[in-house]
Formats: C-alpha cells, sequence, structure tokens
C-alpha cells in the first residue's frame, strides 16, 4: 500500500515560490538587525515583536501561493505557445514601446476603459512597469492614413551640414517613423480608435499641455489580406536637375527593384518627363519573358530638360484611367526632385487637375529626391488621395520603399473614413498634429480620409537607431493639443466624444465606432503632475515634445536668423530628453538625439554661442 503524501502536491518538492519568500524574510531579518543597532535598547523588543507578527503572516502567505500555484496549469513560467510568462515580472528600465499595452482594452457604454486605475508618472515619480500584467502581444499604431511618411528631407538636409527650414518638418511624416502602442483593437471592427489623454509640462516654455491622441489600429495581418490586382502607372521625372547626386540612378534602382514585387495579374506602365511626358512603355503585365525588356527601358532613360510636372502627372492619370476596374487597385507612383518649371506651373491647377481624376477612384502615392523639390505640392497631392509621400534620401530608403513598404500602400483596408470629434465644455482647440486634413466645427472638428493602410513596423527597436536604416512604417498619429478654460477644477471631464465610421475594403456597408474620453482629477496635486490617461500615451506625449522643439528651433534659425535662441531650444530639448530616455531606452527616441545633436552642430558650426 502506498502511503499518502503529507503535504499540499505543492510542497512536495522544492518551490520557487517559498524559496523567493524565505530569501525575503532573510532580507527582512538583517533589515531589523541593522536598523535596530541604531535604536535605543529599549526599542529592541518592538522591532522583535513586529519582525514576529510579519514573519507569521509571510509564511502564512507563503503556504497558500504555493497552493494556489500547484493547481494553475503552468508552472514553469512558459505559456502553451512557448512564449515566456512575465507574470509578475518587473524590469528596472522598461522601454515605453513594451510597456504600452497592458491586456485588452475594454469598452463600457462607449466609454475608453484602458485608463489607469492609479497612475505612474515621470519626473518626480515612478515611471516604471505597470503593476498589470503585461498583454501577450504589444500592438502598435499600424494604420496609415497618408500623406508624408518620414522626415526624409529634413535629415537628409541635417545630414549634409545645413539647416533645415519649417516647412520640411512635418507632422505626420515624424510620428510615423515612431513605433508607439496602443490599447489592444477590441472593437470587433476592421480597425478601431483609440482616444487618450495627456497632461504634463512641455519641454519647451514650461507651458502645462493638455493632450488628446487618436490611436488607430487593427489586428489584421497583411499577410492574410486579399490584394486586388494592380493597376500601376509610375510616373519619373528626367528633368536635368536628375543627373545630380545620381538620382536617376536611385530611382532605376528602385523600379527594378519594384518588378520583383509585381504579380502576373499586376500591369504596369511607365511614363517619364522632363520639358513634355513621354509614354516608356504601354500598360501590360510583367512576365518573365519581358522582364528583361522593361529592365533595358529603365536603364535607357536619360536626364535633361525642364519639369513639366503637370503634363507627367496627367499622362500618368490617363494611362492608368485606360485599364481602370473596380476590381483592381489603380494607382499612379509620381517622382519628382525639383519645382515645376515647364508647362503649367501653378500648385493650385496641379492640385485641381490631380483631384479630377482622384474622384475617379484613382490612388496617388508621391516621392520626393533631392532637396530642392516642392515638398508642400508633393505632400498636399498624395493627401488628397490618401496616398503616401515618401522621401528618397539614399539607395537604402529606395530599397525600403520600392520593396518593404510596396507591400503595405498598394492594399487599403477600409475607405471613406471620417473621424469626428466633439470637444467637452471645458476644452477648446488649439492646434492639431498629425494630419492636414483638419477641418474645424463650431464643436471640435473632424477629419475625411480616402482610404487607410496597414503599416509595417513592429517594435521600438526595428530598426537600431544608428543602424542607418529608415524608421518608416510606425503609423499615424494624430493629436490635439487644447486649451483648458478651468484649469483648477476638480470637477469631472468630458474630454472629448469621437465617432469613426467608414466602409471595410470589398465591404458596401459603412460600420461605426463611438468611444468618450473623460478625465476625472481627484486632487489639486494630481493636476499639478504629469497625467497619463494610458501608458502608451506617454512615449507619444515625447515624440509630440521632440517634434516641437525641431520646429521651433527651425524657426528660430531660419525665419528669425537667430542661431543663438534655436541652439538654447534644442540644448534643452535634448537634456529633458535624455532624463527621459535614460528610463525607457527607446531606439525611436534614442534616433532622435542623434538628430538633435547633429542640428545642435550644424548651428555651431554656423557660429552659433551657447
Amino acid at each position: 500500500m502506498s502511503s499518502q503524501p503529507l503535504l499540499h502536491p505543492a510542497l512536495s518538492q522544492p518551490s520557487t515560490h517559498l524559496q523567493t519568500v524565505f530569501h525575503t524574510l532573510i532580507l527582512f531579518d538583517v533589515s531589523i538587525a541593522y536598523k535596530s543597532s541604531k535604536q535605543r535598547v529599549g526599542n529592541m523588543n518592538k522591532w522583535i515583536k513586529c519582525f514576529g507578527l510579519f514573519s507569521t503572516w509571510f509564511v502564512l502567505a507563503a503556504f497558500l501561493f504555493a497552493c494556489g500555484a500547484s493547481n494553475h496549469p503552468n508552472t514553469n513560467n512558459t505559456s502553451k505557445d512557448g512564449t515566456q510568462n512575465t507574470r509578475g515580472a518587473r524590469s528596472e528600465k522598461t522601454s515605453a514601446a513594451d510597456a504600452g499595452s497592458w491586456g485588452p482594452q475594454e469598452y463600457f457604454g462607449g466609454h475608453d476603459a484602458g485608463s489607469w486605475g492609479s497612475q505612474e508618472y515621470f519626473s518626480g515619480h515612478d515611471a516604471g512597469a505597470a503593476a498589470h500584467e503585461a498583454a501577450p502581444k504589444s500592438w502598435g499604431s499600424n494604420i496609415g492614413t497618408g500623406g508624408a511618411q518620414d522626415i526624409g528631407q529634413f535629415r537628409k538636409i541635417i545630414k549634409d551640414g545645413n539647416i533645415p527650414a519649417p516647412e520640411t518638418l512635418d507632422a505626420n511624416g515624424f510620428f510615423s517613423e515612431h513605433y508607439t502602442t496602443l490599447p489592444a483593437p477590441t472593437c470587433g471592427q476592421t480597425f478601431c480608435i483609440h482616444g487618450m489623454f495627456a497632461r504634463n509640462k512641455s519641454f519647451i516654455g514650461n507651458e502645462t499641455y493638455s493632450v488628446l491622441q487618436l490611436g488607430m489600429n487593427s489586428s489584421k495581418d497583411i499577410k492574410s489580406l486579399p490584394r486586388l490586382p494592380l493597376n500601376l502607372v509610375v510616373v519619373i521625372d528626367t528633368s536635368g536637375s536628375m543627373q545630380r547626386q545620381n538620382k536617376l540612378e536611385y530611382v532605376k534602382e528602385g523600379l527594378k527593384l519594384m518588378l520583383d514585387k509585381l504579380q502576373p495579374q499586376d500591369t504596369l506602365a511607365i511614363i517619364r518627363y522632363d520639358s513634355s511626358a513621354h509614354l516608356v512603355r504601354n500598360a501590360n503585365p510583367v512576365t518573365a519573358s519581358n522582364k528583361q525588356q522593361i529592365i533595358q527601358q529603365i536603364e535607357q532613360l536619360r536626364a535633361t530638360g525642364g519639369t513639366n510636372l503637370y503634363e507627367g502627372l496627367e499622362l500618368g492619370f490617363k494611362e492608368c484611367l485606360k485599364q481602370f476596374s473596380d476590381g483592381k487597385q489603380n494607382r499612379v507612383i509620381f517622382l519628382s526632385d525639383g519645382q515645376a518649371s515647364a508647362g503649367i506651373t501653378s500648385n493650385e491647377l496641379i492640385l485641381k487637375m490631380s483631384n479630377s481624376y482622384i474622384k475617379k477612384g484613382m490612388g496617388l502615392t508621391t516621392m520626393g529626391v533631392g532637396t530642392s523639390f516642392n515638398v508642400q505640392l508633393m505632400r498636399s497631392l498624395a493627401e488628397a488621395s490618401s496616398g503616401n509621400y515618401y522621401f528618397l534620401e539614399s539607395k537604402e530608403a529606395i530599397r525600403e520603399v520600392f520593396q518593404d513598404e510596396m507591400d503595405y500602400f498598394v492594399v487599403p483596408i477600409a475607405y471613406d473614413i471620417k473621424i469626428s470629434v466633439e470637444l467637452g465644455p471645458q476644452y477648446t482647440l488649439a492646434e492639431v498634429f498629425g494630419t492636414n486634413l483638419w477641418q474645424n466645427t463650431s464643436k471640435g472638428g473632424e477629419i475625411h480620409i480616402p482610404s487607410v493602410f496597414l503599416t509595417g513596423r513592429t517594435a521600438h527597436d526595428d530598426p537600431k537607431a544608428s543602424s542607418g536604416s529608415g524608421r518608416r512604417g510606425g503609423g499615424s498619429a494624430i493629436m490635439l493639443r487644447l486649451n483648458e478654460l478651468l484649469k483648477r477644477s476638480l470637477s469631472p471631464r468630458a474630454i472629448a466624444s469621437i465617432t469613426l465610421t467608414f466602409r471595410p475594403a470589398g465591404e458596401s456597408k459603412e460600420v461605426t465606432q463611438q468611444i468618450k474620453v473623460d478625465f476625472s482629477p481627484t486632487s489639486q496635486n494630481q493636476l499639478s503632475e504629469p497625467y497619463y490617461s494610458h501608458k502608451a500615451i506617454e512615449k507619444n506625449y515625447i515624440m509630440l515634445n521632440i517634434y516641437l522643439g525641431l520646429r521651433n528651433a527651425s524657426q528660430l534659425a531660419v525665419q528669425q536668423q537667430d542661431i543663438n535662441a534655436a541652439l538654447a531650444t534644442l540644448n534643452t530639448l535634448k537634456k529633458e530628453v535624455e532624463a527621459w530616455n535614460k528610463l525607457y531606452e527607446d531606439e525611436d527616441i534614442k534616433a532622435d538625439l542623434e538628430l538633435i545633436d547633429a542640428f545642435r552642430q550644424n548651428l555651431k558650426t554656423k557660429g552659433a554661442k551657447e
């Protein structure tokens, strides 16, 4: 007859839980002995009694914890899917990108219920990992709303030792170079919208900023989405200026890489333009038998003449229209390195012509090369169709855009997107960042976006800051800086009501999601401390401050010709950002610090004094 165990199964073998508890008791005992040695002898009995009471409770807790652990189906810290279980783990340094998602977000009555019960703050508070359990997946802001996808031109100007003008720094492009986390997309739709609120001091000017972020993400995987046949027309600038800095050669390399991404059901047409526009290749599929011929056509492109943007773009749309079908993704990719110098040169007329074709259902992606092109025109052309705008600053950027990014910008996941924001009575709108499509209304504002796409980045450290790789693909972030009308009031505040409507790709029925964002301060101290409704918005708030600091420095240096003030601004910005990133070690923010340092060095080279 086998004997029955006298101990609970959890105690029949050494338990790491118990070891941890007894180690804690030993440390507690040592700590008490140390403290007691510094007290009067009369206090010794008090410490001994306290230790006895605490020891009893610790041992009891250890036994109950071990019993509970034995019934847990996973006691080796590894989940069923083989991933490491981080239950209860806490790191001294926590990545902001990885600390943002803490379990699924739940919605109650349309309210965004992802807010933290007790905030953990940066600057005078614990900004480490939360007491909540980490979600098994970190959900990023993986929805792109079109427009600028990088600040490549801004970076290129700084890299060349010069001072960039403010218009080369686009908030949407800057945010898209950052991977930021959001609550899990649990709304049950193609993609979800989240409202998050931050209240903190600004890095520049020491004002208190109240910021509402509109973040969007999806649980969809680009690999699982159906890709419609592609009716693609590429329009290439072959004006004389494309000879300089090997710009045309870079573009040729990109086109050849793009051929490998096309599928048998896709068609490709190629247009070139200088002082006038010319058809290089009619729309036909790219096959194994004709691929070499297409490469030869690309290699034969030569740079000469002026820049007739209008005629080149119009011919591209006309060729796309010939193959147009509702069952295809109809898109024009338009490349340029400069200002319109031939034909119709008015930005207004170029945009008007482009919009007339976009209304017929065609998409437009724009790409700039060099540092002297009309960035505002190229950005506006893309935004009108929810197309992406890229700056191709290097061979590496060419590869990223024509290979990595192309998987995403040719597959819309939703159409006819409308985001409406109604602000609460205690707030008014100060400024909008991250979109140029915002339209003010009597109660707030709204955004109309023709289509949205998935984006590709999945972590803040992919790539590393000093790798030389671009940081595109972080997804869009729309941030509203608000004016507070009653700054010291403790009454609950309705910050905003947000409504999202859109039509999923391949469907005709419109879907709607509504959320509300509230702020209920509990003390005057809370009104003077940093506040983040979600852990995820902390990095995003830092990101916004970096953008504002860079913009301010550029304005001071270029528009006001005050390079000393610009350097002082960047010095302050660097100090604040370094303090934050010393704790979080975020690679996106590290790359920003490298950019700040390069900007500072350029100012010093131009004569700026500390």
